[in-house]
């Protein structure tokens, strides 16, 4: 995304009105029932660099947002640094984490999992001087262990992808977003605001019975993939720069994330 683009975005969402949230606040309302009906939360998937001007661009302005970040990219060529984080940190913006290495959790074993969240949110914690609230599921993939012991580890809330507009029975660890990219249309971007989309119905995923079957290298395997979400409308994205939420009014369309 161009920064034209992302600032054309951002004066968009700026005349819409809506209440700016952290992701933690914002998951903090859905388990109380009391969020405003006008919330919206913009948060960025991603360590490159550009991600500090973006989201400095916000919190100039007054405008919640939330990082996260995947600690072991921070200070490689073309991605955040320490400095950076803890800059933003001290601007009002919320750093949340993404795992250390990147990996999608729904894949690995328990003990991976468990030094993905936990290595992150320690590094962060070095960082910043305040222990990350909010997680974000790399690259959307999580599961019922995942969801569990991003619970365990303290967190306030985690963010999953979904496609489609959270609303208040959203949930609190798996929230639901809609990607932004550079090539998102402005009529898509109003009709978010609007509350033109899908929305999810608040499921917390059964512990899937996984049969193992051997495979050709003598490791086990599943023996049948995750299930997909399926809907009505899937928008091309790559996570990137911008996403986020907004909250229905009861009896009103539900709102978009960006």
């Amino acid at each position: 995304m161009t920064p034209a683009v992302f600032a054309r975005h951002r004066r968009m969402i700026q005349r819409s009105r809506r209440h700016f949230m952290t992701v933690v606040d914002y998951c903090a309302a859905l388990r109380s029932a009391d969020a405003p009906p006008d919330a919206i939360v913009i948060t960025f998937d991603g360590d490159h660099a550009e991600t500090f001007v973006a989201a400095r661009e916000l919190a100039e302005r007054g405008l919640a947002a939330t990082v996260f970040v995947t600690t072991s990219r921070l200070g490689t060529p073309g991605m955040l640094s320490e400095g950076d984080v803890r800059r933003l940190h001290e601007m009002g913006v919320e750093i949340g984490a993404a795992g250390h290495s990147g990996r999608r959790l729904d894949g690995l074993q328990r003990s991976d999992v468990t030094a993905e969240i936990t290595l992150s949110r320690r590094r962060l914690a070095a960082i910043t001087g305040d222990e990350p609230r909010s997680f974000a599921y790399p690259r959307g993939g999580w599961d019922p262990t995942a969801r569990q012991l991003v619970i365990a580890a303290g967190y306030g809330g985690a963010c999953a992808v979904g496609q489609a507009l959270s609303h208040q029975g959203d949930d609190p660890f798996a929230i639901t977003r809609l990607t932004v990219d550079g090539g998102l249309a402005d009529h898509r971007v109003r009709a978010w605001l609007d509350g033109i989309g899908r929305t999810l119905p608040r499921t917390v995923p059964a512990r899937p019975r996984i049969r193992l079957v051997p495979s050709v290298l003598g490791a086990r395997v599943p023996a049948r993939a995750p299930a997909r979400l399926a809907g009505a409308y899937r928008p091309r994205f790559a996570p990137h720069i911008a996403e986020g939420t907004r909250l229905p009014a009861p009896g009103q369309p539900t709102l978009p994330p960006l």
